[in-house]
């Protein structure tokens, strides 16, 4: 990944040596002690040759080292993605960076980005260093973020290298709730680092064969039993790139590529009960819509595969609360359009009351054929983050409220006023003052709620309106008799 050196041509010639059965142990061996390398000891086993699966994908990995780049014809050659650097050390920025970020981008390859790794140096600086170059908009690429370690010069132990490693790739996802990838050689990794600490990233490893078609068994690291990326050759010829560039296959298909690739939705809003609040209620036979706005916050734009789907289990039906307008029987809503990076979808389903008891829903997003957003390397939310009950009950056991209206001229209790609500006469006008029937006469009205609807209870309104205007007529005359108007009147229901 840097221009050639003395220490990358001997990392390079004993790679070489160590492919895939060219050299045994013991001509291995004289190599390292002709060239001051360390030999394999007990703590740090030979790394192992392991062959890909068969199926490739082909991309590259740049700095300023190749200058301007035409990433147009570089995606017209058919490199599907790139890991472009970031920065280097405590301080290093590539001067190439965001010109190669931003024209990689609108040319469709997939990006990864990769900081060198300076293990003299704190970790988490370093990672901080490799995060402040971009900007604010967060767009930190589609495939993950790399930590290239290679860097021998001043090296520390084994175990205090490892933890700077270590801290490194933790303040990575700390900071953005992604998982990174692990840059190396075989045996660097094994002599250097000799940790198993890491094995869980997805690794990369160099080994130079310069001809990919002549074996796919690169030497990794022994903590590792498969490679994701290999890097095989720095002499590759690539449209768009001049002179020779870093050539790199993923092993798998195009597919699984983009199942590397980053998903996060965080939630923004939703209509239904959060996890361990009240259950949803739901009369038995009836369908109620609901809905899910959450924000792209991953490093690719959402398709038509995107589907808002049911998590407890995976794919698990639900036919409790299920709904014929479901995509399927597992699946309840799904997009529509694209979702660019940061803009926000609402998904909208229904619940239906199938049958009566309470019964769990969870949901998560899920990538169709490709990944969840829940799995290992992506930003969720988790299978049970978006978790609520649903009690379904008999029909009769919730009031029904009628349909919605709009408040009509005599919608609610009125004090005060010729011919509605509770008056009072002229001197008593009503709580609100309106006129009202002549002085020391009540009338006990109940117009109907809503204008149309049904009638309010009669007996609840006119006693409030009387323990009211008790209350203030005594402040004002103590001897004053209120009377029950004889014509007092309700509303009937229309």
């Amino acid at each position: 990944m840097r221009p050639t050196s003395p220490s990358i041509l001997v990392l390079a010639s004993s790679l070489l040596l160590a492919a895939c059965g060219t050299a045994d142990a013991a001509d291995e061996a004289d190599v390292r002690a002709e060239r001051g390398l360390p030999l394999w000891g007990a703590t740090a086993d030979k790394s192992v040759a392991r062959c890909g699966g068969g199926e490739y994908v082909r991309g590259i990995d740049v700095s300023k080292w190749q200058g301007a780049i035409d990433w147009t014809k570089v995606a017209d050659a058919g490199i599907a993605y790139a890991f472009i650097r970031t920065s280097y050390g405590l301080t290093g920025v590539d001067p190439y960076f965001d010109a190669n970020w931003a024209a990689a981008r609108d040319a469709g390859v997939l990006r990864g980005t990769y900081h060198y790794f300076n293990p003299a140096y704190s970790g988490a600086d370093q990672a901080r260093n490799m995060l402040a170059q971009f900007d604010d908009a967060g767009d930190l690429g589609e495939l993950p973020l790399v930590v290239d370690v290679e860097e021998s010069s001043g090296a520390p132990s084994p175990a205090t290298y490892a933890s700077r490693v270590l801290d490194f790739v933790d303040t990575i996802e700390a900071e953005t709730g992604r998982r990174s990838m692990i840059y190396t050689g075989g045996y660097f990794w094994d002599t250097y680092v000799g940790s198993a600490a890491l094995a869980d990233l997805p690794v990369w490893v160099a080994h130079y064969f310069n001809d990919r078609t002549t074996a796919h068994c690169p030497n990794t690291p022994n903590a590792w039993a498969a490679w994701t990326f290999w890097q095989y050759s720095e002499m590759g010829v690539v449209s768009g790139v001049s002179g020779g560039v870093d050539s790199n296959v993923f092993d798998g298909s195009y597919e699984q590529l983009l199942a590397l690739t980053f998903r996060r939705a965080t939630v923004v809003s939703q209509s239904f009960p959060a996890r361990d609040e009240a259950p949803l209620l739901l009369r038995q036979g009836e369908c109620q819509e609901l809905s899910l706005t959450v924000q792209n916050t991953g490093g690719v734009a959402w398709d038509g595969d995107v589907q808002l789907a049911l998590s407890g289990p995976r794919d698990g039906a639900l036919p409790a609360v299920a709904s014929p307008a479901w995509p399927s029987t597992t699946r309840v809503a799904g997009v529509d359009a694209n979702v660019a990076l940061g803009a926000e979808h609402t998904f909208r389903f229904e619940l239906c009351g199938n049958a009566l008891g309470v019964h769990t829903v969870d949901l998560a997003l899920v990538h169709t054929g490709v990944t969840w957003f829940s799995d290992a390397g992506q930003g969720g939310p988790a299978d049970d983050a978006l978790r609520f009950d649903v009690e379904v009950v008999p029909a009769a056991a919730l009031p029904d409220a009628g349909p919605p209206t709009e408040p009509g001229p005599d919608a609610g209790v009125v004090l005060g006023g010729s011919d509605a609500g509770v008056t009072s006469g002229p001197g008593d006008a009503g709580v609100f003052g309106g006129p009202g029937p002549a002085r020391g006469h009540m009338d006990c009205s109940v117009a109907t709620v809503g204008g149309a609807g049904a009638a309010a209870p009669p007996a609840l309104v006119c006693a409030l309106a009387l323990l009211l205007l008790l209350g203030g007529t005594r402040a004002r005359s103590r001897g004053r008799r209120l009377v029950l108007s004889r014509s007092s009147r309700l509303a009937a229901p229309e």
